[in-house]
């Protein structure tokens, strides 16, 4: 299983629940919490954690181009969205993914092929 780490980054300002931007966020969210539903306090946090970034989106702006690329990744580790031009020539600061560095995922695959020596963990 590939790992790609996405940190999205609260900032101050307004957002339309229906903009490009809050569309974009919302999908990045939506491929990074995919295991079960959250419970009531944990969906109010991640809710409060998209009304942050689509406002730090706004602020920085996201064009035609950026946020075709976001809706049409089918997971954050694809290296179609990972080299999608838009998002090389201008990576949104919200999205913490090997943004045109798609290697890291073959560096990532690498080291979780590696076999671990269980017994070597103990001694350590």
């Amino acid at each position: 299983m590939r790992l790609v780490l996405v940190a999205l980054a609260g900032l101050v300002g307004c957002g339309d629940s229906n903009s490009d931007c809050a569309r974009a966020v919302r999908h990045v969210f939506d491929l990074t919490t995919k295991v079960g539903k959250p419970g009531a306090e944990e969906q109010a946090v991640i809710d409060q954690i998209a009304r942050q970034t689509t406002r730090a989106c706004e602020r920085e702006g996201l064009s035609a181009a950026q946020r075709d690329c976001i809706l049409a990744a089918k997971a954050l580790d694809d290296r179609q969205f990972l080299m999608c031009p838009a998002l090389v020539a201008k990576k949104p600061s919200w999205i913490i993914a090997p943004i045109g560095h798609p290697e890291v995922l073959d560096e990532i695959d690498q080291i979780q092929a590696e076999p671990v020596d269980v017994d070597q963990l103990d001694k350590k």
